[in-house]
């Protein structure tokens, strides 16, 4: 048994060290006073901050980095704007988020926001602008710098796309995309679970 442990311990202390070693080795994507991002070798950023507001830039330049064209279309999605990115089929959908009045709601916000939040919305929008303009000419024209504006929109059309998904949930079952089964024996209860 104690040899059994040994083994383990040993084979634990590998796994830190290689850990460790590879976190070494890891690609910095910038250098910068306040702040550097590392990527492990399965890509996964991770961010070293001095404080909140370099951590939320690092985390806007790590999205946009890693996904420019996908940030710039959720953006613009909030805005009302997916046409311009997707094609005509998508006016129906801005003009009901336009209709929404998200854009004004999001404007009133941003005056009410605690100015440290707003710093660090501030900052997160930095960190994408900063992604972006470091790949200009590889994306494509509708990809544009965002604001915060642009990030309190979004916000808002995601809070109403979750309830909107519960309903269409309840009217058609069996439609999700994380849907799952736990056997009997499974679970805690004893119960199944359907979800």
């Amino acid at each position: 048994m104690k040899r059994a442990v040994n083994l383990i311990l040993l084979l634990m202390g590998i796994l830190f060290f290689a850990t460790s070693i590879q976190a070494q080795k890891a690609s910095k994507l910038f250098p910068q006073s306040s702040i550097k991002i590392y990527k492990d070798r399965y890509g996964v950023p991770s961010i070293v901050a001095k404080d909140m507001r370099s951590a939320v830039y690092g985390l806007g330049y790590s999205m946009a980095h890693d996904m420019p064209k996908d940030v710039a279309a959720f953006y613009k999605r909030g805005r009302g704007r997916s046409a311009e990115v997707y094609g005509k089929g998508s006016i129906l959908q801005d003009t009901f988020i336009r209709s929404l009045g998200v854009e004004e709601r999001a404007k009133d916000a941003l005056k009410r926001l605690p100015s440290e939040l707003a710093d660090y919305l501030k900052g997160y929008c930095e960190g994408i602008n900063r992604a972006f303009a470091e790949q200009k000419g590889t994306l494509p024209e509708w990809v544009e710098p965002v604001d915060e504006i642009d990030v309190l929109c979004f916000a808002q059309t995601m809070n109403l796309v979750f309830p909107l998904l519960e309903i269409q949930g309840q009217l058609t079952p069996g439609t999700g995309s994380n849907q799952f089964a736990i056997a009997p024996k499974r679970s805690a209860s004893g119960h199944p679970i359907v979800s």
